[in-house]
């Protein structure tokens, strides 16, 4: 927005030599445009949602997806201290019986294995919760895809659409 203003102060110090009616006219012509462009954001904004939104009730159909998704809104508790990544995960699998796969190659690209220790302990939330706030101090995150909940890097969930 800052640099839409900036851009109609320079055309209007461009037309200095121009009428105070002329710059008037040019000036709100400008803003016309900003108001357009504003509203064409915003309406790519709303259609990006929506079809984000749709994906996920899409996959929310898919009955082993539901699944996953019913669970992670139940209680658990995440006692793990010095464990590996993929013994925690072996023991969520355990724990929730839910299907949880290691994106060993998105791992890898920034620096990590699923051998990288874990600290963490909490109990009383929603695995949901759980599994975001470890993930996250681990630089992670999760998605639900091809009927599994998948462990990964943020910028991996974001490129394949989540």
């Amino acid at each position: 927005m800052k640099i839409k203003l900036g851009l109609l102060l320079l055309i209007a110090v461009g037309c200095a030599d121009s009428t105070q009616t002329e710059q008037a006219a040019e000036i709100a012509k400008l803003q016309k445009q900003v108001q357009n462009l504003q509203k064409i954001a915003a309406e790519k904004a709303m259609a990006e949602k929506a079809a984000a939104e749709k994906t996920t009730l899409d996959r929310a159909t898919i009955p082993a997806e539901r699944r996953i998704m019913d669970e992670l809104d139940s209680e658990t508790r995440l006692t793990f201290f010095d464990q590996p990544l993929k013994d925690v995960v072996d023991s969520i699998k355990s724990q929730h019986n839910i299907p949880i796969f290691i994106d060993d190659r998105a791992l890898v690209e920034v620096g990590l294995d699923s051998n990288v220790p874990v600290n963490f302990d909490l109990k009383g939330v929603s695995l949901r919760s759980g599994l975001k706030l470890m993930l996250n101090q681990l630089g992670l995150t999760y998605v639900i895809n091809d009927e599994v909940l998948k462990i990964t890097t943020p910028e991996v969930a974001e490129n394949q659409g989540f």
